[in-house]
């Protein structure tokens, strides 16, 4: 249970980190270093579960307890449920659609959350394991859907 947490945690904070929206700084990654430091060292438990339900409700309720959670200068990440198999972020952005330009911060965040969630260490596997069908990132203005980055394991095959 110990692992699971850590495991939902080190999720949480990974994805945090790495959104980014085009005209925020970048992030510092020293707590999140830190922090994979600790999940690593941990006994990671959550691949071994058997009960898929249980294991995503667990991953769920321990990253809800860290919300909303300050993602960028202008992103907070407020919601976080499951549909079936997939693991769904709602994402709220304090810009204008006017002030940002879209499809480079679209792109640029996929490219980033893609990078975390193709990482090939014990969490990760750990998650996919949990969510199989994947993960769907929503991004919102002021209650409208401006962009979604859904990722998907079989996203990962082409990874160098």
């Amino acid at each position: 249970m110990k692992g699971l947490k850590y495991s939902a945690l080190f999720l949480m904070v990974a994805t945090l980190f790495g959104c980014d929206d085009s005209k925020s700084k970048p992030a510092d990654n020293t707590a999140n270093s830190d922090l994979a430091k600790t999940v690593t060292a941990s006994n990671d438990t959550a691949a071994s579960k058997p009960d898929l339900s249980k294991d995503q409700d667990n991953y769920i309720n321990e990253a809800k307890r860290f919300l909303p959670a300050k993602v960028s200068g202008n992103v907070n990440l407020v919601d976080l449920y499951k549909d079936n198999n997939t693991i769904n972020y709602k994402y709220e952005m304090n810009i204008s659609k006017d002030e940002m330009d879209i499809e480079q911060s679209k792109k640029t965040t996929a490219e980033a959350l893609k990078s975390l969630y193709c990482m090939d260490n014990s969490e990760m596997k750990a998650f996919k394991t949990a969510f199989p069908d994947g993960a769907i990132h929503n991004y919102y203005i002021k209650d409208e859907m401006v962009f979604s980055i859904p990722l998907k394991p079989t996203d990962c095959n082409n990874q160098n």
